[in-house]
């Protein structure tokens, strides 16, 4: 992703790219046959596994592939098509939720009445002799509320690739233009967000206001949050995302109480743009454990 966000010079000068003048295509193609070995080696390993194979998405990929072979399809039909699945979910997946978790993290360290709220809930819905599951997260409002503004904040869109020349606000934009939503912007409009940059989730539990509650798939008619983008071409990961972030967060927050090193600096919010925006002064937490029993986690 680091190599990806780079201002490559062969973007605005097609005709330079293959003279490669910064080298990131020798470095981009270094990087794509690492992953490429690794997750050769991963199916590999699951295939020789018989029948102790784990229900994960990799054994669902290798079975829709194993059918697409009987079948006669096309789809998934080749295992370069496959790894290219698990490329996208590796990369745009993983360092992404990282990203808005520790976004979630630096904000709720800073806001100690929404940290209790989230906290209260989980003691609730969940109990302090239990680990968060999948059931609990559809009782767990608050916390998703908490997941949404910190999208709404510090998440940005993928840029986009024009397949046609279009007309937009009397704007042309020819085919293959790289297109670029300001969801940063569109998320901090005051005509749609009293106090925008305030951190406050309980904008996203008002069940009287019609405009409300959004949801992560941009279904709103001002697309006024879109945090994944809307439409046909919204983020293909949007769903799987929204509940890695939501279970992530509940895990962390319900296991663990959360603190500054004794002596660290006020948590700084300044941020920096590589594909994803990411803070340019990493948090530094430190987790106390907070269930009633080490036992839970055997």
């Amino acid at each position: 992703m680091e190599i990806n966000s780079r201002p490559n010079v062969s973007d605005m000068f097609p005709l330079l790219a293959r003279f490669d003048l910064q080298g990131i295509l020798k470095e981009a193609t270094a990087v794509a046959q690492r992953l490429d070995w690794v997750f050769s080696s991963v199916i590999e390993r699951r295939l020789g596994e018989g029948e102790k194979r784990l229900k994960d998405m990799l054994q669902i990929l290798l079975e829709i592939r194993e059918d697409s072979e009987n079948a006669g399809s096309s789809s998934l039909a080749s295992m370069t098509h496959l790894k290219a699945i698990l490329q996208d979910i590796a990369t745009g997946g993983t360092e992404n939720i990282s990203n808005v978790i520790e976004w979630a993290l630096s904000e709720l360290l800073m806001n100690d009445r929404v940290m209790k709220n989230v906290k209260r809930e989980l003691d609730e819905i969940v109990g302090l002799d239990s680990l968060v599951e999948d059931h609990h997260l559809k009782n767990l409002n608050y916390l998703e509320a908490v997941v949404k503004e910190t999208c709404r904040l510090h998440l940005n869109l993928f840029p986009r690739l024009s397949t046609a020349p279009s007309t937009l606000g009397g704007y042309a934009i020819p085919k293959g233009s790289m297109v670029i939503i300001n969801a940063w912007a569109i998320h901090r409009d005051p005509q749609f967000w009293d106090e925008p940059s305030e951190f406050r989730p309980e904008r996203f539990l008002n069940k009287d206001d019609d405009k409300r509650p959004f949801d992560l798939m941009g279904n709103n008619s001002n697309f006024q949050f879109i945090p994944f983008g809307s439409g046909q071409r919204i983020c293909a990961g949007a769903n799987l995302a929204g509940k890695l972030l939501r279970y992530v967060l509940a895990s962390l927050l319900h296991s663990f109480d959360w603190k500054q090193p004794d002596g660290a600096e006020k948590i700084e919010f300044s941020d920096y743009y590589k594909i994803f925006i990411k803070k340019k002064k990493p948090l530094m937490a430190v987790p106390t454990l907070r269930l009633s029993s080490q036992d839970l986690f055997a």
